[in-house]
């Protein structure tokens, strides 16, 4: 490759890092002003990690070690976390199917399918995601909000880091007026970001954002209309202890909003600690993975130990 094709490539490089970047920027100071001082911590680790990144691209092509200085490691089990994404597509050919469900302290569950396929490459990934949800104290049941996923992996393994930008429209069910969904189209960014540490440790790191335009409520006979803004963050250590077993911790939390009885936006806050287990069995070209997590969900003073059960099948086409 021509230096002068390696400078065109870090020049578009640059502009879509620096785009992401000022999003970026301003979700995070919109969450910052919803948040305590412990949190903020937590954000501003979450910048340095991403500008960290930025800069990395910047000057990656211009180096002098352009050949690969990127440790090669021995292969893991990717694509298989619980709550914070990774930001792994899937590769050319091969297809996953994932199935989790979530048994909660009230006995409600929430089950969800998801699909993902690669897009005539790595490069870019379809997939779609379609919850079903079971409410025991009122035996409420059916299809919640669906997902239709779109990802472009940005850099991969060959990268100092991976990372690979989600956008999602969110398409409500006849449901929704039964409290499984909202009743309106909406739509869902979230960054991804993926770090082999070394032979025995995976990080990722997660932040992104929600809107629910026209979101509606009644108050005293009126009808009120307003967006919804929702926002999440996220962090996992993955304990490689071998090649089929993995040990997980993973950290999310949610700045979710919603109308008081007032018919005011507010965003409760939720903090989710998950730790948890999973397990590699390959048959051939089939991989299946089943894993065992416990999700602790503290809400102010409270908290609430969940159980999610998750197994998926990936396999080539």
């Amino acid at each position: 490759m021509k230096f002068a094709d390696l400078k065109q490539m870090n020049s578009r490089c640059k502009q879509v890092i620096f785009v992401l970047y000022l999003i970026t920027n301003k979700t995070i100071m919109i969450i910052m002003l919803e948040l305590t001082m412990f949190k903020k911590k937590i954000l501003i680790t979450i910048l340095i990690f991403m500008f960290s990144l930025q800069l990395y691209s910047q000057t990656k092509l211009e180096s002098d070690s352009l050949n690969s200085t990127i440790p090669k490691f021995s292969k893991a089990i990717e694509d298989n976390s619980f709550f914070v994404e990774e930001a792994y597509n899937q590769e050319d050919g091969v297809i996953q199917h994932i199935s989790s469900l979530i048994r909660d302290h009230s006995k409600n569950y929430f089950y969800a399918f998801t699909q993902e396929w690669p897009f005539f490459s790595q490069t870019h990934q379809l997939s779609a995601t379609v919850p079903f949800s079971y409410f025991s104290s009122n035996s409420v049941s059916g299809l919640g909000d669906i997902y239709l996923n779109y990802r472009y992996q940005l850099f991969g393994h060959d990268d100092w880091a991976a990372a690979s930008p989600r956008f999602s429209i969110i398409l409500p069910t006849v449901n929704a007026k039964r409290g499984l969904g909202e009743d309106v189209t909406g739509f869902e960014v979230n960054l991804p970001f993926s770090k082999r540490l070394n032979e025995n440790f995976v990080t990722h790191v997660n932040l992104g954002f929600t809107l629910m335009p026209n979101s509606e409520t009644i108050v005293s006979g009126n009808q009120i209309k307003k967006t919804l803004t929702s926002f999440n963050y996220g962090v996992s250590v993955i304990w490689l202890m071998n090649y089929n077993l993995n040990f997980m911790f993973e950290y999310v939390g949610n700045s979710l909003a919603e109308f008081d009885v007032k018919g005011d936006v507010k965003n409760n806050i939720a903090h989710t600690l998950v730790p948890g287990l999973r397990y590699a069995v390959d048959i051939g070209n089939l991989q299946i993975v089943p894993g065992l997590a416990v999700p602790i969900v503290i809400e102010g003073k409270s908290s609430k130990a969940n159980l999610l059960v998750y197994l998926s099948f990936e396999h080539s086409i």
